[in-house]
């Protein structure tokens, strides 16, 4: 299974559709012309960072489209956790755990990235809803596309998260339910590197991690 190998399109519409901010406008109609080319000037060269990010990450997912699960070499594992590392600031377990999850999702439903929406509900002892940012990396459900969100509403009291998983074209969905126990866990693989925290939460038996079920329409 491809789990990023449609990356590309879905970054780069987001990236051509931000908005200006006042500074840009003001130097873009100011009546002085020195103003007007540094903002010129900036203006190219933030298209030209754009463009570069867009093609490092495009060139990046096409390196490695398999699953965690299809490819458990050492170089999928890297290129997941480097992919984790430049969205969310840092790997931390909870990434691992999102990509586990969205990775038995995509399987579970038998269908590819970018066909799926997600809903997440974070648990009111989870320090912060890490999860979903592992499970975009592996859908490619994003807020820009408007298929991913983190929910106003936790979950219920006993879950440290809970995820919904809807294939957009048949309404199937797959439900899972993190358990708080598994903070345990999180604190242990803390204590380790980018690798260790990996193994941790791929290697942790399922029912250690989440409850998958299927929802009836």
């Amino acid at each position: 299974m491809g789990g990023l190998h449609n990356s590309c399109e879905s970054f780069e519409a987001p990236l051509r559709c931000a908005p200006q901010d006042e500074d840009v406008y003001a130097r873009q109609t100011s009546p002085h012309p020195e103003v007007r080319a540094k903002g010129e000037t900036r203006r190219t060269l933030n298209a030209a960072a754009t463009l570069l990010l867009t093609l490092v990450f495009c060139a990046t997912a096409q390196a490695h489209p398999h699953s965690p699960s299809g490819d458990t070499s050492t170089s999928n594992r890297d290129h997941f956790i480097q992919l984790g590392e430049a969205v969310h600031g840092g790997f931390g377990p909870l990434i691992a755990l999102g990509i586990r999850i969205g990775d038995d999702a995509l399987k579970t439903l038998g269908v590819g990235p970018r066909t799926v929406d997600v809903t997440y509900y974070s648990g009111k002892a989870a320090p912060c809803p890490c999860v979903v940012d592992g499970i975009m990396l592996v859908t490619t459900a994003s807020p820009g596309q408007g298929t991913l969100r983190v929910a106003d509403e936790s979950a219920a009291d006993g879950q440290y998260g809970r995820v919904v998983v809807l294939h957009k074209r048949s309404g199937r969905a797959v439900e899972y339910l993190i358990p708080e126990s598994i903070a345990a866990l999180v604190k242990s693989a803390m204590n380790g590197n980018p690798d260790k925290r990996w193994s941790v939460m791929m290697g942790a038996p399922e029912a250690a991690v989440f409850t998958r079920r299927m929802i009836e329409k």
